[in-house]
């Protein structure tokens, strides 16, 4: 977030400055996906890749804000406030606004595609759900707060 907030402040070729410390955070990364799993995100974006051909690192990252706000509204003062404690701290924001804080960091950064730009149709709504219900549970279990078939056609509606 740091590397993230220094790219916004300066521009794309401040993150020249960061490199070792992106590299860094995404190995740790790998070993955390190793140790304790993927989740919903991870979860919900294999359809995408499955029916749209878009890569897995987009469409998780497509859904990863949504999914964060999910996690907010349904239990903001559980585990998650630690993370958004460690959020507020590194962009100077109130812990309660670190979700929405670090989501228009990274739509700065990087903007996010609608999914109505990989060619998301109507249809997907309820059929991409019952697809991540009927294939992706061992993903979903790891989930901070369950997920249902409406809460996930709401993060989808949210993002298209």
């Amino acid at each position: 977030l740091k590397g993230f907030k220094l790219i916004d402040e300066k521009g794309q070729d401040a993150r020249f400055e960061y490199l070792d410390e992106f590299v860094t955070a995404s190995f740790y990364a790998g070993i955390a996906f190793l140790k304790a799993g993927c989740g919903p995100v991870h979860g919900m974006s294999f359809p995408l890749g499955g029916t749209y051909h878009v890569a897995h690192g987009e469409s998780n990252y497509m859904l990863f804000g949504a999914i964060m706000d999910y996690y907010d509204e349904k239990n903001p003062d559980g585990e998650i406030m630690r993370f958004k404690e460690l959020v507020a701290r590194i962009l100077g924001c109130e812990a309660k606004n670190a979700i929405p804080e670090m989501n228009a960091l990274l739509q700065r950064i990087l903007p996010l595609r609608p999914l109505r730009d990989c060619g998301f149709t109507e249809e997907d709504f309820k059929k991409f759900p019952q697809s991540v219900e009927a294939n992706q549970q061992r993903l979903m279990t790891n989930a901070y707060y369950p997920f249902d078939l409406e809460s996930e056609e709401a993060i989808y509606r949210k993002c298209f």
